[in-house]
């Protein structure tokens, strides 16, 4: 596995080379990055960015979809994805709808060159609930997958989704990298890896090798609480 970090830890950093420093001084050399930086080169150059969320970043209908943009960042982030969220629906459109524009825009993108993933919905009303996710990614054989166990779990618990185990048992080929967090106490994720997270051992033997595994903490977390869960992850990818 690649131990990286996401960046929405630190919540809103100003600029790129802030942000690098800061991975820097946590000896991070790997990060998902939440929201493409103004000046993309200047990241590019200090660190490899396993994914970039690019939803609600690149707006528009399919038609307009500024792949140049998207292909550009990706490009210069070495990104190993960009990251589409299938989440929460809006209210007063229909399923399908939603579905289909989501498919647009990853056809829409992947067609540019770029490498696409997507991120299935949380529990409830989600555009990417399993059904959905599965048409998707078998109408558009080059689209890989994103996992976050957290949403995964929530969704079996709301009996809205089947479960990681036979989520992977079907898509495990597809995935593209794995978010890693708990759950908490209060159940809203982005907490220690340990504090009701999943089966990781278990993951580590679905998931295929090389995956990045990516410590996805809230950015209400504490130093020590991200020191001691990034320890945890790089005792993961050595044991």
């Amino acid at each position: 596995m690649t131990p990286s970090l996401s960046t929405r830890v630190f919540g809103a950093v100003p600029g790129a080379e802030r942000l690098v420093d800061r991975l820097r001084t946590l000896d991070v050399r790997a990060a998902f990055v939440h929201a493409p930086p103004m000046r993309p080169g200047a990241m590019g150059e200090a660190l490899r960015a396993v994914g970039v969320r690019v939803d609600g970043v690149f707006v528009g209908t399919p038609d307009a979809v500024p792949v140049g943009d998207a292909t550009r960042i990706a490009a210069r982030l070495r990104a190993g994805a960009l990251v589409l969220d299938g989440g929460t629906r809006r209210p007063g459109t229909p399923h399908e709808a939603e579905v289909e524009g989501l498919a647009r825009h990853a056809h829409a993108l992947l067609q540019g060159g770029a490498p696409v993933a997507v991120l299935p919905g949380d529990a409830g009303e989600a555009v990417l609930d399993d059904e959905a996710l599965g048409w998707l990614l078998d109408d558009l054989p080059r689209l890989g997958l994103w996992l976050d166990p957290v949403r995964v779990v929530r969704r079996a618990e709301g009996d809205a989704g089947a479960g990681l185990v036979p989520l992977l048992d079907r898509l495990a080929p597809r995935c593209r990298g794995t978010f890693v967090a708990g759950l908490g106490s209060d159940g809203r994720g982005g907490r220690h890896p340990e504090d009701a997270g999943a089966d990781w051992s278990t993951l580590i033997e679905l998931l295929p090798r090389g995956v990045p595994w990516v410590l996805d903490l809230a950015p209400d977390a504490d130093g020590d609480e991200l020191e001691d869960a990034l320890g945890f992850l790089r005792r993961l990818a050595v044991g």
